[in-house]
């Protein structure tokens, strides 16, 4: 099974987070230079691009360093920044419609974090009649809730096998799901 998030979380070798990063990549500087974690002496490459000034410890819990590679805690911080970014999108849209409870409902669900396969929160608003919806379809889609998307068009067509706008979205989550089982 795989995740989306529709968050942008950044770190690279030319900038932790994403404004850092963005601002290098304008201004041309890619971050690539002389190894400097390891002697690189007897390996082909000397360049390389490292992440200058990466401490997971400060973003972190310390619990979890000392199960955690260097490359890991990379990808657990970058990880959560997109999270975070995405939140901050559904927390945008409400912003923007106060009365949108799909896009609230999802952001309930998000914000309190762990995973979204066993987020009890979730399974209660997919078995709520009142949130098979389109929107909270879209929604779903959006986020990256191809499964839960699907859901909820399969029980919109359930009611009218003619709901046209059910229909394409159900075709859409299934192509979402083809494309990640190619790995595309």
């Amino acid at each position: 099974m795989a995740t989306v998030v529709t968050g942008i979380g950044v770190v690279a070798p030319n900038g932790l987070g994403t404004d850092a990063y963005w601002s290098a990549t304008c201004a041309g500087r890619d971050g690539i230079g002389p190894v400097r974690r390891f002697d690189p002496t007897g390996y082909p490459a000397r360049l390389a691009g490292e992440v200058p000034g990466f401490d997971a410890g400060e973003h972190l819990p310390g619990r979890l360093l000392p199960q955690i590679d260097h490359m890991t805690g990379l990808a657990l911080v970058a990880a959560d920044w997109a999270l975070a970014d995405a939140v901050s999108h559904l927390e945008h849209a409400v912003r923007l419609d106060p009365g949108d409870r799909e896009s609230r409902a999802l952001l309930d669900v998000l914000g309190a974090g762990g995973s979204v396969s066993d987020n009890s929160a979730l399974k209660q608003l997919l078995a709520d009649d009142t949130f098979v919806t389109m929107s909270f379809g879209r929604v779903c889609l959006e986020q990256g809730l191809v499964d839960e998307a699907a859901q909820i068009f399969l029980r919109l067509l359930g009611r009218d096998l003619r709901h046209v706008g059910a229909r394409e979205g159900l075709e859409e989550a299934l192509r979402l799901k083809t494309q990640r089982r190619k790995g595309s």
